[in-house]
């Protein structure tokens, strides 16, 4: 998971040091989004309810049910004017400012949002952020897949062997729990990628 530390005496203490460092560092940017992510779960309720999707101050909120999920976020418009979320895996509530379009679509206004939380709960779920905009990622337990965009990416994919890559933006932390996880920053700079294989995308 980390470069070799066999060639010098003192290899083995630096990455050492190098790997806290990380785990801090991971640690802090996921429990900044830890009272958002009281929010989200408070919306699915059971356990499996439709996923629900609203706006939260600046936030955009998308939480789901135990079901192996199909998310995209983008941004639609000319402007762009709103998000769409989509999850063909299951149905979809909208609440707030958002309004339900199809049983698998919601759309929110764009104005006034500068970030996104998810949490995905159980099942092997599958999530795309390709709006631009920073997400916090909270991937519930399973084989999960999450593919970011040109905004930062802090996602923890929990238990499982998950497939973990920042996309385009700078500073992604991808993070993984129990399981073998894979991590990539993306062409961004100052990625950290603290699962078992990181790619050389993953500066940090």
């Amino acid at each position: 998971m980390y470069p070799n530390t066999e060639t010098h005496p003192n290899a083995a203490i630096t990455a050492h040091r190098r790997s806290r460092s990380i785990r801090r560092t991971v640690a802090q940017a996921l429990a900044v989004g830890a009272l958002a992510a009281v929010s989200v779960l408070a919306l699915g309720g059971s356990a499996h309810a439709a996923t629900g999707v609203t706006v939260s101050g600046s936030t955009l909120l998308v939480n789901s049910g135990n079901v192996a999920d199909r998310i995209t976020i983008r941004k639609l418009g000319t402007v762009p004017d709103f998000f769409e979320v989509a999850n063909t895996a299951d149905s979809m509530t909208a609440g707030g400012t958002c309004t339900k379009i199809t049983s698998t679509t919601v759309r929110c206004p764009v104005i006034g949002v500068n970030g996104i939380q998810v949490s995905t709960q159980g099942g092997d779920d599958i999530v795309t952020n390709s709006s631009g905009v920073n997400l916090r990622g909270f991937m519930g337990a399973g084989g999960d897949e999450y593919t970011g965009g040109s905004g930062r990416d802090i996602v923890n994919g929990d238990d499982g062997d998950d497939l973990l890559r920042g996309g385009g933006g700078n500073n992604d932390i991808v993070s993984g729990d129990a399981g073998f996880d894979r991590g990539s920053g993306g062409p961004g700079v100052n990625d950290v990628c603290e699962t078992e294989f990181r790619s050389s995308t993953c500066e940090l």
